[in-house]
């Protein structure tokens, strides 16, 4: 039994220890603007809207495709001769989001990831709006279906750029259709 000890002892001592994994950033800021399509829209809105979102998740595309959620909400003002005009609009859906890139591993080395990882993905959901056009009488807020389609890049484990163009269903006569590009940052 003293001599299985000892060869176990002398087994557990020669093994290599476990490499540690790296830390993975998980949440942070992703933030853009919102360019919308529609004249009538830049014209009593303003054409570059603020957009932001929580940053939620690593900034990794996954190796696999994978349905995640997609949050963003976009706000603008602008002064229209006497009037205050305002737009929101916060959108809740899911993305279903695929790679462009895939990981070969070279036999006898580390697998690696690459600095830019590039990505595609489509999303549905709804868009809510609130908007204000006093020369149009327009003072309410409304619920309408959205959907989008991507392409991206991650870059290295903390960072992500991308063009998205959201087509979003009429609200009180108004295509707030646009294209959005965007950042997003894990901490």
């Amino acid at each position: 039994m003293p001599t299985l000890i000892l060869a176990l002892l002398a087994l557990a001592q020669t093994e290599e220890p476990r490499p540690k994994l790296p830390h993975v950033p998980m949440y942070g800021l992703n933030a853009g603007t919102y360019l919308p399509a529609s004249a009538a829209v830049r014209t009593r809105f303003g054409g570059n809207w603020f957009s932001f979102s929580p940053g939620l998740g690593p900034v990794i595309p996954p190796p696999i495709p994978m349905l995640m959620s997609d949050t963003t909400l976009m706000t603008q003002a602008k002064q229209v001769g006497a009037f205050n005009n305002r737009a929101f609009m916060a959108l809740l859906g899911a993305q279903y989001q695929w790679p462009l890139y895939s990981l070969k591993p070279v036999e006898g080395e580390k697998l690696r990831l690459p600095t830019f990882m590039p990505y595609a993905g489509v999303s549905l959901g709804g868009a809510y709006a609130n908007l204000r056009s006093e020369a149009d009488g327009l003072n309410t807020g409304s619920v309408a279906p959205y959907g989008s389609v991507y392409i991206g890049t991650a870059v290295g484990m903390g960072a992500f750029a991308e063009a998205r163009w959201r087509s979003v269903g009429a609200l009180h006569g108004l295509n707030l259709s646009g294209l959005e590009l965007g950042v997003g940052l894990r901490f």
